[in-house]
């Protein structure tokens, strides 16, 4: 860029140390060079013969990057009673007004034309050749704040009426990161229930504890703060901390809370941002007088039904909601259904006690342990002209649990004829319920096999011999029959054993194969 001098006539020493010091700031704030016009540009000096205050003719403001030649104007060039400050190269602009001592010349020429957009961006940032001194990296972090975009946060959120919400806005600026120390307004439209109960403020250090508050809170409809220092831990005064709310560096928050049903519509505006659209942010609150929770996950038996159950009860004096809707669905798991329909979802209505319960089972011949996950979602009708409201949607799960048995014969491979083996049968339970009702069977022994003896001893049923054990719980050692047998053929001979819960509808098997043999040579003598 080629910068001219500009010459202006001043008739007082006075108004020139005046105008000096004044185009000395202008330039200091101005977004030029700050470390570059120090040694460009020269104060007035005292006059030493004490004719005035400075010493005539002694201020020189140079142009701080020389003239068309690069080079300083030296002090000679500058004619009596003209100061010279630096303007940009356009065209000249002729005016006709004159004053007493000839033309008069603009002190600034119009702007120039703005550089085209780039890439879709438009004012990309000026490009320094140095590291920024401190008052143009302060002017960065104000800047950061003035072109960032305000987020605000939940948008959305449902609360009991009487309970006290907390809402977090900062400023997020072109780097990603919130702004510190910059200033918030907090506003309630007129139309909205509740109000405003604390406005947080920014944590400054004990120096600037003599200054004006930071936050402050004009009625319940509008209050002021600034985005925080440093993080924060909001605590909520109560003996948990579950309840505590973290708020970053560089956000602000407020507490809002209503007595009566409605909804709050919370704007915040950042008064120094200069993008209108990204300078507001709202949040809108529902309130309601009603408290709900979502049932706790469960353990039901496998092929029981089960309840589930959700109670809405007034915050004002405990009474049951009536004709609020609650939606059940089952998401995922282990098969089940909801009964007596056999659907996967269903809705139900709140009674007069504010009860909304569902039957969930298993399908028939699907009844096996696992987890069955529901989502359950809490539905506000719509009320005064105001469309329904989900105030919660959320995850429960229905393990169900069952008994199991497990059995195993271990025994001999091959014996002889005539010759007694033995079984050891182990059976478990590897479930999580007691298993009931156990019995223990072998299958009809043919003429091939016989029993001998057991430990203990079994109930005879024809060629079916039966153990009964009783219950049987889950985790615990495995219970054992020891079973003695013979058989006086050769050859290969299958037995099985099964245990049974009729109780709890179940049956496994276990099989064993043994190899009876005998000599394969024969002495036989006749004669005397």
């Amino acid at each position: 860029m080629q910068l001219q001098t500009l010459t202006i006539r001043i008739n007082s020493r006075l108004a020139q140390a005046i105008l000096s010091a004044f185009v000395v700031c202008w330039l200091s704030f101005s977004g030029l060079v700050v470390d570059h016009l120090a040694a460009q540009i020269r104060l007035p000096a005292i006059d030493p013969e004490g004719r005035s205050i400075f010493a005539p003719y002694s201020t020189e403001i140079l142009s701080p990057f020389g003239n068309s030649t690069g080079q300083v104007l030296p002090p000679s060039t500058v004619p009596p009673n003209v100061i010279t400050v630096p303007t940009n190269t356009l065209p000249p602009v002729n005016f006709p007004q004159t004053g007493a001592s000839g033309p008069v010349i603009p002190a600034f020429q119009h702007p120039a034309q703005p550089a085209t957009c780039a890439n879709g961006r438009c004012g990309l940032p000026r490009q320094h050749n140095h590291t920024p001194g401190p008052i143009r990296q302060r002017l960065d972090k104000l800047h950061r704040g003035r072109h960032g975009e305000i987020i605000m946060t939940p948008s959305r959120i449902v609360a009991p009426v009487g309970s006290e919400v907390v809402v977090m806005a900062g400023i997020c600026g072109e780097d990603g990161y919130y702004v510190k120390n910059q200033p918030l307004e907090w506003m309630l439209s007129q139309d909205s229930a509740g109000q405003i109960i604390e406005v947080g403020g920014l944590d400054h250090p004990i120096s600037n504890r003599l200054i004006s508050p930071s936050a402050a809170k004009k009625d319940g409809d509008y209050a002021w703060g600034r985005t925080l220092l440093k993080p924060r831990l909001i605590s909520r005064g109560t003996p948990t901390r579950v309840d505590d709310i973290q708020v970053q560096d560089g956000q602000a928050w407020i507490s809002l809370s209503s007595a009566s049903e409605g909804t709050s519509y919370l704007t915040c505006v950042a008064p120094k941002a200069k993008g209108w659209d990204r300078r507001r942010a709202s949040t809108i609150i529902h309130w309601v007088d009603a408290n709900w929770l979502i049932p706790a996950p469960a353990r039901a038996t496998a092929g029981s039904v089960f309840p589930l159950s959700v109670n809405l009860n007034r915050s004002s004096d405990g009474s049951g909601v009536k004709d609020w809707d609650v939606r059940y669905e089952i998401i995922g798991g282990v098969p089940a259904e909801f009964a007596p329909e056999g659907t996967q979802s269903r809705e139900v209505t709140t009674d007069s006690d504010g009860q909304a319960t569902v039957q969930i089972r298993q399908p028939a011949g699907q009844a096996i342990a696992g987890q069955t996950n529901v989502r359950v979602d809490i539905v506000r009708p719509a009320l005064f002209g105001d469309r329904e409201i989900v105030l919660e949607s959320g995850i429960t799960s229905v393990f169900w649990s069952s008994p199991a048995l497990t059995i195993r014969a271990i025994g001999d491979r091959t014996a002889q004829v005539d010759e007694p083996f033995e079984y050891r049968i182990e059976i478990t339970n590897p479930g999580d319920q007691v298993a009931r009702d156990v019995v223990v069977r072998t299958s009809d022994l043919a003429g091939d096999v016989q029993y001998i003896s057991s430990d203990p001893k079994p109930s005879q049923f024809g060629n079916q011999y039966q153990w009964e054990l009783g219950e049987i719980a889950p985790g615990t050692n495995p219970r054992i029959i020891r079973v003695k047998m013979k058989s006086a053929n050769r050859g290969t001979n299958r037995i099985c054993f099964e245990v049974a819960s009729s109780t709890d509808n179940l049956q496994t098997e276990a099989f064993t194969e043994i190899e009876i043999a005998a000599p394969c040579t024969d002495l036989k003598i006749n004669g005397p």
